[in-house]
């Protein structure tokens, strides 16, 4: 096992399961003498740990990776499907499921189901996504399991200032959402918000992320868009002076000096100098809007994790970070992708109604606010996710500055 995953892995457990509880990592065939107080199998391999299952026969397994694990490209659902296919077989249990680690303790001691119990008045099966472990919002995030596998919802648990402050926004975002008279958006509900062992805690209800997805979909990913971008209202007035042109100026002096956060700087005041006449709409954004976080239906889109929502923006960012996503995600050179991302800016934001001109200063804004948030990745764990913005963010936001034709 990768030694950052496994210790993450541990990390994780550990903070469900305190001492005096006591994990012990073994394989299939090696039980312990006495019953554990819970049991996970890691999938999809020990050495690759991304989901802990509770340690059931094959086809339990298979009922739970059918409903939990919700993939978004045609290759990973074909890998979903072949997984569920070799879990029905017979052995399947130990040829297929190798890993196990057991949680011993005393069945009175305190732990996250114990909690969960307790505030939702039953007993619930844990299913526990495993994330990257050098991730400025790294925290365990589990599935709620009922009958046949489905979960009936999920809990993060903040356990950094940053993913308390994450945890507070998405309960308030959803409060926002939960009020407002949405057409084109499924949302969760909140189940649950407290406080576990000073940890933030807030569970949602799980969305039916198992449903078929249509085959096309862009219109209603739009229509969706758009709805959220104005689930609370919009305004329109210049940039300068603005409150959104304001964030953007405290978020860079929050963060340390270096190199690049002093270029990003320098780049943003030329920005918000250059576009201090143009009139922009404001509104608000999911923040983090991936085929990774909705799940489009015939009937609308299923949309999740809502701990970068946020109000007073542009309209329409979400529709350049959906763009950059995908590509990246599809293996696209970063640099290349926000090249085409500016250039297509006024496309993206049609469905908005927003002006050329105002689309292409949305864009550099948004290339802005995303490196604002990889230089702060980057502060609290010494990694960022796309490496350095020197090599692809820095460079289009100044030849953008220095062209020639007027953009603003």
């Amino acid at each position: 096992m990768n030694p950052n995953r496994r210790e993450y892995l541990l990390e994780i457990l550990t903070t469900l399961y305190p001492p005096p509880h006591r994990l012990r990592l073994r394989s299939a065939a090696s039980y312990p003498d006495h019953r554990p107080v819970a049991s996970y199998r890691i999938l999809p391999l020990p050495q690759r740990p991304q989901l802990l299952v509770p340690a059931l026969p094959a086809r339990a397994t298979a009922r739970i990776l059918r409903y939990t694990v919700c993939p978004t490209s045609r290759l990973a659902r074909l890998a979903r499907a072949v997984a569920i296919t070799g879990l029905t077989l017979p052995g399947a249990t130990r040829l297929a499921l190798p890993g196990r680690i057991d949680i011993c303790g005393p069945p009175e001691a305190d732990s996250f189901p114990r909690y969960l119990r307790h505030r939702l008045g039953r007993p619930v099966a844990l299913a526990v996504h495993i994330g990257g472990p050098v991730r400025a919002n790294r925290k365990p995030v589990v599935a709620l399991l009922g009958d046949e596998g489905k979960p009936i919802g999920y809990a993060k648990l903040g356990v950094t200032p940053l993913t308390h402050q994450l945890i507070n926004n998405e309960r308030d975002a959803l409060r926002i959402l939960g009020t407002a008279q949405l057409r084109h958006v499924t949302v969760p509900q909140i189940l649950h918000s407290g406080q576990w062992r000073g940890h933030n805690v807030l569970v949602q209800s799980a969305l039916p992320v198992w449903r078929p997805r249509p085959l096309r979909s862009s219109a209603a990913i739009a229509r969706a868009m758009v709805e959220v971008a104005t689930v609370h209202g919009h305004h329109t007035g210049p940039l300068t002076g603005s409150g959104y042109a304001e964030a953007l100026l405290t978020r860079l002096s929050a963060l340390p000096a270096d190199p690049d956060v002093t270029q990003l700087t320098h780049l943003t005041r030329r920005l918000l100098a250059h576009g201090h006449r143009t009139v922009l709409t404001y509104g608000a954004w999911h923040g983090d809007w991936t085929p990774w976080n909705t799940h489009p239906l015939p009937d609308g889109v299923l949309v999740w994790d809502w701990e970068r929502f946020s109000l007073g923006v542009p309209l329409g960012l979400d529709a350049f970070h959906l763009f950059l996503a995908v590509r990246v995600s599809a293996g696209a050179d970063l640099a290349q992708t926000v090249r085409e991302c500016l250039a297509r800016a006024p496309k993206l934001l049609a469905p908005f109604s927003v002006p050329p001109a105002a689309a292409r200063l949305t864009c550099l804004l948004y290339l802005v606010d995303i490196g604002i948030r990889h230089l702060t990745d980057r502060a609290l764990t010494g990694h960022s996710r796309h490496g350095e913005i020197s090599a692809w963010l820095l460079p289009v936001l100044r030849y953008a500055l220095n062209a020639e034709e007027e953009f603003v």
